[in-house]
């Protein structure tokens, strides 16, 4: 995004740019959700870690995605069933339309 638009990046070492994060990509699963039902967020992972942030579970929460008080096992399988649907529906094979 930076090359692209010009503008500064994120520096993840301050919170509040984390969170910044956080709110931007709640923003775009909760604009793009209505029209796939997927959490394309399930892209995203910690810079460095494996697995999205504690921001992805919330947000699942609260679509009523996923249960309160899942398990981390659960949320495992919900990130990892996401995840395999967003690429598959972003994928050409798996999306809607001609190509």
């Amino acid at each position: 995004m930076v090359e692209r638009t010009g503008l500064p990046g994120f520096d993840f070492e301050r919170a509040d740019q984390r969170a910044g994060i956080g709110y931007l990509l709640g923003l775009i699963v909760t604009r793009n959700y209505p029209e796939t039902e997927l959490m394309i967020s399930a892209l995203v992972t910690h810079k460095g870690g494996t697995d999205p942030g504690g921001g992805f579970y919330a947000l699942a929460t609260e679509l009523k995605l996923l249960r309160p008080g899942a398990s981390k096992a659960e949320k495992d399988a919900f990130w990892v069933d996401q995840y395999i649907r967003v690429q598959k529906y972003y994928s050409r094979a798996g999306r809607p339309g001609p190509y």
